[in-house]
Formats: structure tokens, sequence, C-alpha cells
């Protein structure tokens, strides 16, 4: 994700269009456009860019990771191969 965003940001300082950028880094011409929205947003300029670590260049565009607070269930083997109930 990291890199997507280096290269749109690269892309963008050469004044490519979004359609030229999406063709070089093999994306949609929207990711390229919710890129540019975001680091805009966050006035974000390929020099500010560069200075930042890839995690704290995630942090600021995507905020912080979120932890992950509750176990999701695992499959009930009990019940597996068993048709579905009616309705």
């Amino acid at each position: 994700m990291i890199n997507r965003l280096l290269g749109v940001a690269r892309c963008r300082t050469l004044r490519r269009s979004h359609r030229e950028t999406a063709r070089s880094l093999g994306i949609s011409a929207g990711a390229v456009a919710s890129e540019v929205t975001r680091a805009k947003a966050m006035a974000l300029t390929w020099n500010t860019v560069g200075a930042l670590t890839d995690d704290a260049l995630e942090r600021t565009l995507y905020g912080p990771k979120l932890a992950l607070t509750v176990a999701r269930p695992g499959p009930n083997l009990a019940s597996a191969g068993r048709p579905s109930p009616p309705l």
C-alpha cells in the first residue's frame, strides 16, 4: 500500500494524469484519485512524504491500526455437513 502511495506521489510530482499514473502502476484511476485526495487532505507533498517512515506515512493517511479486540468465532465443526434448518 505504501509503495502504491509513493508511486502515485512520484507520478503526480512529474505532472502525470490520473490515467497515466494508474497505467504505470497497474492500478485503477479511481485508486489514484483516492490516494491523491487523501494526500491533499493531509497537505502532503513529495518532500514531506519522502521524510516520513512507512509506518508514519500509513498512520498519517489511514489512521492508527486498530487492534483486534474481539476474537472471531471459529467454525462449528459439530454442525458441518448437516443441512440448514428450514425457514
